[in-house]
């Protein structure tokens, strides 16, 4: 896979990471700066990597995308009604479970409030996608270090997992994410990770349609969520396919228990 290099002279900026963010900010450069502007970004994983299933924009990601110059194709990725909800107990008395609540954003609060707009469900590989329309070319590189120049503080040096340079630049965003090797020259994180009190177990369903009671189906209708609540525990249903035909499905069930993880695991019969 080639580097992307956009101009030949103008300000020198590297982007650590290849994701959404990194791509998007990558694309508003472009389109801002135009030839004055050498860009080149680098990530670690495979090009056709898993990104994940849903993400919900607010306005400031949908703006993202606008300066981007791609807001256009926003709706195409997007799962219609995604962002209503609709709300059940855990466990329903009688025989007909009704939902006791539907929440969803009203177009007449949407074009009255800054904010309120909507936030449909996103799928994160075809977000990607239509990005890399506008920003090509992904180096498979490792990038582990970064330091400054000892003569002039103001630029930065990038360095390969096994030491290689990968170029001095004048800015350098870090867009790799939590796990970033550049993380601890931006953020010290004297805590470490401590359990919360609940484990959030997530999977995929291909389609409901085809497993799910029609019941359930009821309960979910044309709705991007569902959720159930209880006591102990809840369950979220998110839709996260970019069309009417596309059903797939995220499933996360948040349980609280004593024990971290290893209880959850042991109480439902997986084998670590």
């Amino acid at each position: 896979m080639a580097m992307s290099t956009v101009a030949k002279e103008g300000p020198k900026i590297a982007i650590c990471g290849a994701g959404i963010s990194g791509l998007a900010l990558a694309g508003m450069l472009s389109k801002e700066l135009g030839p004055k502007l050498q860009l080149k970004i680098f990530e670690r994983a495979p090009e056709d990597r898993d990104q994940g299933y849903g993400l919900d924009l607010d306005e400031y990601g949908q703006e993202a995308l606008a300066r981007a110059g791609l807001y256009h194709r926003y709706w195409d990725i997007s799962k219609p009604y995604s962002d209503s909800w609709s709300l059940c107990p855990m466990h329903f008395r009688g025989t007909t479970p009704e939902p006791y609540a539907i929440m969803f954003r009203p177009k007449l609060l949407q074009k009255m409030f800054a904010g309120f707009g909507a936030r449909p469900e996103s799928n994160r590989t075809a977000l990607r996608g239509i990005i890399l329309e506008v920003v090509w070319g992904l180096p498979a590189t490792d990038i582990c270090e970064i330091k400054s120049e000892e003569e002039d503080v103001s630029r930065a040096e990038l360095l390969a997992a096994d030491g290689k340079s990968l170029g001095t630049f004048d800015v350098v965003v870090d867009a790799s994410g939590l796990h970033s090797p550049l993380r601890h020259h931006r953020v010290i994180d004297e805590a470490k990770k401590v359990y919360a009190g609940s484990v959030l177990v997530h999977g995929i369903i291909d389609s409901p349609e085809d497993v799910w009671p029609k019941e359930l189906l009821n309960l979910f209708g044309r709705h991007g969520n569902l959720v159930g609540a209880g006591v102990k525990s809840r369950i979220g249903v998110q839709r996260f396919g970019c069309s009417v035909e596309d059903n797939r499905t995220a499933v996360l069930l948040d349980v609280r228990m004593e024990g971290g993880d290893e209880a959850v695991f042991r109480e439902i019969g997986i084998e670590r």
